[in-house]
């Protein structure tokens, strides 16, 4: 009963998909944090940690989508040391807190893949540390590494080869991440090659 009345099915416009939103806590609020992170602004996780609370459900989606737990992530090394630190305070509150399967499979995504998009290598080291997600997971059908390799962060490569990451993979396209690489990145190939395998 209680994951009934905390998870809400809502056929959208568009046909046959659903969206599952979470109903603890306070919306507003939680839009508020999803705003909050999603914002761009340097001082975003300071105002993010000022908004946590028992009245934030870590679970929530939004109308969009989005989840706090996979846009805390979204910092790359250009931001300050201040961003980034910020972003692994509030990184560690949502995963102590989050039901980290149910969000996968709603969202069809996750924070390390999304940490892997911006080359946030303190946040994937967290998350895999931590065991909070399979290295080799494909939700929507890419793995970190094809994901890391795609947008040519070399370093995120790496620290997943370093973790067990299968390099043979291959994603709902019958792709490797070292084809992913060769696509998108074709001045960069030498120092992909740790991805390389057809």
């Amino acid at each position: 009963m209680t994951k009934i009345r905390r998870w809400t099915m809502r056929l959208m416009m568009t046909g046959m998909i659903v969206l599952s939103v979470g109903c603890g806590g306070n919306n507003s609020l939680n839009d508020k944090l999803i705003e909050t992170l999603n914002s761009g602004r340097a001082e975003r996780y300071e105002e993010a940690m000022d908004l946590l609370s028992d009245d934030i459900d870590v679970n929530y989606i939004n109308e969009d989508g989005r989840t706090a737990v996979n846009l805390v992530v979204a910092v790359s090394e250009y931001d300050s040391k201040e961003t980034r630190d910020g972003c692994e305070a509030v990184l560690e509150y949502l995963m102590a807190r989050c039901n980290t399967e149910q969000l996968e499979k709603e969202t069809r995504t996750n924070p390390l893949i999304e940490a892997a998009r911006y080359n946030n290598i303190k946040a994937m080291e967290y998350l895999l540390e931590n065991h909070y997600y399979d290295v080799n997971g494909m939700p929507a059908g890419m793995s970190a590494m094809m994901v890391a390799a795609r947008e040519d962060n070399v370093e995120a490569c790496k620290l997943l080869l370093e973790y067990g990451a299968d390099r043979k993979l291959k994603s709902y396209e019958g792709k490797t991440a070292y084809v992913y690489a060769a696509q998108y990145n074709d001045d960069e190939m030498e120092i992909i090659c740790p991805c390389k395998d057809k």
